[in-house]
Formats: C-alpha cells, sequence, structure tokens
C-alpha cells in the first residue's frame, strides 16, 4: 500500500537501509514498467502495485543547500522528464520535506499531465 495515490501516480515513504535517510519514492501511470507476479509471469504493472519506482527522492541529512537528492531510474520514459522539470520549477518550495511533498502530491493530481497517461498493457504478459 503506496503513503498516496493520486490520478498520475503514487508515493510512498521509505528508510533507506544503508543511509539512513528518508527517502520519497514516486510511481508515475507514464511509465511501462514490467514486474514478475506470483505466477512468474511478467506483466504490466500499475504504480499502486508496482515495486520499483521511477523517481527516488532522498532527503540528506547533512546541512547543505540542496536538503535532497534525486534519482531517475526509467529516464526518459513516457512524462519522466516532464514531472522532474516541473518539480524543479517549484524551486521555492523545495526547501523541506513539506514543501517537497506538497509539490509531488500536486504533481501527482494535475490535469492532463504526460506523466498520468495509462498506456493500454494492462492485460498483456511477457513470456519467457
Amino acid at each position: 500500500m503506496k503513503n498516496y495515490c493520486g490520478k498520475n501516480g503514487c508515493y510512498d515513504f521509505f528508510l533507506d537501509e544503508g543511509s539512513q535517510e528518508l527517502v520519497l519514492a514516486v510511481y508515475l501511470n507514464s511509465s511501462r514498467i514490467y514486474e514478475y507476479n506470483d505466477k512468474g509471469s511478467c506483466v504490466y504493472t500499475l504504480p499502486r502495485d508496482r515495486k520499483t519506482s521511477d523517481i527516488d527522492v532522498t532527503f540528506t541529512s547533512d546541512d547543505t543547500a540542496i536538503p535532497f537528492k534525486i534519482r531517475i531510474f526509467h529516464f526518459p520514459e513516457d512524462g519522466i522528464c516532464q514531472f522532474v522539470r516541473e518539480l524543479m520549477e517549484a524551486k521555492d518550495d523545495l526547501d523541506t520535506k513539506d514543501g517537497i511533498t506538497e509539490v509531488v502530491t500536486h504533481l501527482l493530481d494535475k490535469e492532463h499531465a504526460v506523466w498520468g497517461v495509462i498506456h493500454n498493457q494492462l492485460d498483456r504478459e511477457i513470456s519467457h
């Protein structure tokens, strides 16, 4: 279960085991992600069920000017570039964990967002 799901995707918080830093994992609708299900088939996975995030925002514990770092896993997958660009455009709100979370929540609820498109691949399986 994700911490939040909007019309364009979901996010979840977790604690990185190695660094002990808080991570905001973002899962976008537009990514074409296939993961193995319980039957061993590789199937298209929606954000609410996905194990692999598209973007991780790690909140750093040091006193830097930028209180976070971003890792993008599926770059330049559909919509991810646009999502990151709009996230960075909200630079005045990115100085705290709550500010970043509010911006991500807003982007996950934004009308007609490119990163909100769900591709018609829900029933496709890849067999090996």
